[in-house]
């Protein structure tokens, strides 16, 4: 597994970082989620997203819909990397924790096979997504991010000693709507929806 530490994700990446003035903030004290979605455009021009099938928790489950790749966020405690708890919200200043947007990149990595160093357009920092547990049911928050991808980009495989990635795949919005997990693909359709309204009022 890759470490919040890795200078990879702090060399390349903070310049590119973008906010929409026009959303809310990421509150980085009170968010232990977060996740990436690289999308770009398809021959015909439709927007694609690429996501994640997670494997099934047990073999004889069919397999999971797909969903966006996210994780749990990581802080040093007592020189140890661990991820955040619930409990441990808020943060507090003194408290070491990776930045959300490090959080969305490392799973991307992992879960997606996005290398750092190969994301050259601005993320988006998207606000926070409520979706619910596909487990316990239980409403998360999700700090979001999305960044374009080139045609054509060529992702690794995703981190092997991971182990939760079954399948990536490219999605437009009408097939997304189908073999995706409800809530994500929701999140996906507010920020193409931003996206249009964005470059419209341009």
């Amino acid at each position: 597994m890759t470490e919040p530490n890795d200078p990879r994700y702090r060399i390349h990446i903070p310049r590119f970082l973008a906010i929409p003035g026009d959303l809310m903030e990421i509150p980085e004290r009170q968010s232990y989620l977060a996740g990436l979605v690289p999308f770009n455009y398809a021959k015909n021009g439709a927007m694609q997203f690429y996501v994640a099938r997670p494997q099934a928790r047990k073999p004889d489950l069919p397999p999971p819909d797909f969903q966006i790749g996210k994780g749990t966020r990581m802080m040093l405690d007592n020189g140890q990397w661990r991820d955040i708890r619930q409990e441990d919200l808020p943060l507090k200043e003194s408290d070491d924790a990776e930045a959300l947007y490090v959080t969305a990149l490392r799973e991307a990595e992992e879960e997606l096979g996005l290398k750092p160093e190969s994301v050259t357009n601005p993320i988006y920092a998207f606000g926070v997504h409520r979706f619910f547990s596909a487990t316990t049911r239980e409403p998360k928050d999700m700090a979001l991010f999305f960044t374009e991808l080139h045609a054509g980009h060529r992702f690794s495989a995703p981190d092997a000693t991971h182990g939760k990635t079954q399948e990536c795949r490219w999605l437009t919005l009408p097939e997304h709507e189908t073999l995706m997990r409800p809530n994500h693909a929701k999140a996906l359709d507010r920020f193409e929806t931003w996206l249009k309204a964005r470059a419209k009022a341009a």
